[in-house]
């Protein structure tokens, strides 16, 4: 598998600035100061990572990985505000957010990048500009066709679940409104925005514009390779 495989969309550009390898030390640094939910997100998740790092001492301390917010993406990068630019070298591995959420998919990018080899954990010599394919990115659900599946519980593992797949909206279909109670839905709203993605409750789904997602059989795999696609379960 090719580094641009690891990463799931693909990234839109991806070069390799030589055949090295770089391993991942134990420690992140950055002068980011946000209490944006994407950014303790990133921060989350590759402190928790790095703290599972080894590096031997005897071969390398392993690269610090620095996080950074920047204002000014790629002339190319659209949606920049999700948008991110990964720097691997032996004296520092960066990654840049265009945005909160950019940053974390970066983060995400990153640790997806990363292979293990014995007790260390290395990636290629890389630079890599990623952003995504389409504004809205997500998942459907037919809440009406079944309720079991919309529980609490399972609606926040599809949420973390969407949200690691660098997916940012979830659209919950009810054909009647009293089908939630209204503080089940405002805790699931408040779990998606924590996750950085939008819950949509919709009830006419005519009153939506629908021209704004791509619907896909998940089984079609002819699919661009650097696209997101948006699926819909439990349709009849």
């Amino acid at each position: 598998m090719t580094p641009m495989n690891h990463i799931v969309p693909q990234p839109q550009s991806l070069s390799f600035l030589s055949d090295h390898t770089i391993c991942i030390g134990t420690s992140v640094l950055s002068n980011i100061f946000s209490e944006h939910p994407a950014v303790k997100n990133a921060f989350r998740d590759i402190s928790y990572f790095l703290s599972r790092r080894v590096c031997r001492p005897c071969v390398s301390a392993g690269t610090t990985v620095y996080l950074e917010l920047s204002d000014t993406p790629p002339a190319e990068m659209i949606h920049s505000e999700e948008g991110y630019s990964i720097t691997t070298s032996y004296e520092r591995i960066t990654v840049t957010g265009y945005g909160p959420v950019g940053l974390y998919y970066g983060v995400l990018s990153l640790i997806e990048l990363a292979e293990p080899h014995g007790v260390d954990h290395y990636v290629p010599h890389i630079e890599i500009n990623d952003w995504p394919a389409c504004k809205t990115r997500g998942l459907m659900i037919n809440a009406s066709a079944d309720t079991q599946f919309t529980t609490f519980e399972n609606l926040k593992k599809t949420i973390d679940s969407l949200s690691k797949r660098k997916m940012n909206t979830l659209l919950i279909h009810m054909n009647h409104s009293e089908e939630f109670p209204a503080d089940f839905l405002q805790k699931i709203i408040a779990h998606g925005s924590q996750r950085c993605v939008s819950v949509l409750p919709i009830h006419d789904l005519s009153a939506y514009d629908m021209s704004k997602i791509l619907y896909v059989d998940t089984k079609d795999i002819s699919l661009d390779a650097h696209a997101e696609s948006v699926w819909r379960v439990n349709q009849k």
